[in-house]
């Protein structure tokens, strides 16, 4: 390798780590500021009584001249001597006396400056990574929607030619699949076991966003719910939920539904979701509950509870896509409410107070309450 390749090499993975090195510089360069900090703070100590001298003398020096000047003022020593000359010579003497404690101040500042210029350069540095890592992650999120969008666009084309199983063949493969057949024998007209080998579409789990459901994975599984009961209404419970917040403020990340249903947050989760009226999207949350008894995919992922098999819940989430760069940052949500609807609210409920045995405010809308407590 030659010295430019190896120049151009270093270059490169400089680039690359840059955040890295400029974090780990400026982490450094803030420690130094604290050092010399210290350090100025112990000499400035050292420096204090002289410091103190210099201005006092100057105060008192300001404070002799003044009674000169006043003194020559009320006595007239001096020819000609009036109280405009007398203020331009104050002016002078705190002229004097504000250099002295500049110069003071400057003295102290040049102990220190050391230290501000190494905090300053430091946290300059941390800020400089953070916005190339920030550029990064913008860049890497345009890359991702638009692979993500071509992607979509390519298996409606698939799916309008050849239909959703030649999609499926294409996006999922094929695997070979050995068979016992019963088939009746031309030659003797008996009905005989053959093996025969098909094609079958090799289903894997899921999506890239589906998840087992069970002990192994989800913090608020019931291991003893014998037949799911307790499990499946809990899922629909919570994806009711879920919706419900997608109406309210317009968009939830998969990883909200993550930590709803006990799951481990992905990096992916923060990225894509659901948008509300969402022309590319289904316009709600699905979990995919029923999955594990309709889907030919997750058929046979069963587990043995209590001496029984029960088939394991396989949750596929119907996210949108990629919604970080769709969402419409400070949409109003129905608790979200304005001081003057905020006191319409308060009246509703103080009449409701008042008519509280009158059928009309028993029903009182529950959601009103809601509000009023936001």
């Amino acid at each position: 390798m030659n010295f430019n390749a190896f120049m151009t090499k270093v270059k490169d993975n400089v680039k690359e780590a840059a955040p890295e090195i400029l974090i780990g510089a400026g982490i450094l360069s803030v420690g130094a500021g604290i050092f010399f900090a210290c350090k100025a703070t112990l000499k400035v100590d050292a420096m204090k009584a002289d410091l103190k001298k210099e201005v006092d003398e100057a105060v008192e020096y300001a404070k002799d001249k003044f009674e000169e000047i006043d003194e020559a003022v009320d006595n007239e020593t001096l020819k000609g001597y009036d109280a405009q000359d007398a203020q331009q010579d104050k002016m002078t003497v705190y002229g004097q006396t504000a250099g002295t404690a500049i110069r003071t101040g400057l003295k102290v500042a040049k102990e220190y400056a050391p230290a501000v210029g190494f905090i300053v350069t430091g946290i300059a540095l941390i800020l400089f990574s953070h916005k190339i890592l920030r550029d990064r992650n913008a860049a890497l999120l345009t890359a991702y929607t638009a692979i993500d969008s071509a992607f979509k666009v390519y298996r409606q084309r698939v799916i309008k030619d050849g239909g959703k199983e030649l999609d499926a063949k294409y996006l999922y493969g094929t695997k070979e699949v050995t068979k016992e057949v019963k088939k009746v024998n031309p030659e003797t007209g008996l009905e005989e076991t053959v093996l025969e080998t098909t094609e079958e579409i090799d289903y894997p789990l899921g999506s890239p966003y589906a998840r087992i459901y069970d002990k192994e994975h989800a913090a608020c599984y019931q291991n003893n719910d014998s037949n799911n009961y307790w499990n499946t209404s809990y899922l629909q419970a919570q994806q009711e939920a879920a919706n419900e917040k997608l109406n309210r403020i317009g968009y939830v990340f998969l990883n909200d539904v993550y930590t709803m249903l006990g799951l481990t947050p992905t990096p992916e989760g923060q990225i894509v979701g659901w948008i509300k009226d969402n022309p590319d999207g289904d316009g709600y949350i699905d979990f995919g509950i029923d999955l594990c008894y309709t889907d030919p995919r997750f058929r046979n992922i069963i587990e043995r509870n209590n001496g029984y098999l029960r088939r394991k819940l396989v949750l596929d989430f119907n996210v949108d896509g990629v919604i970080v760069d769709k969402i419409k940052w400070g949409i109003k949500g129905k608790n979200d409410l304005s001081p003057e609807e905020l006191d319409e609210v308060y009246d509703q409920c103080e009449e409701a107070i008042a008519n509280a045995g009158d059928p009309e405010y028993v029903a009182l809308d529950n959601d009103s309450w809601a509000r009023q407590n936001k």
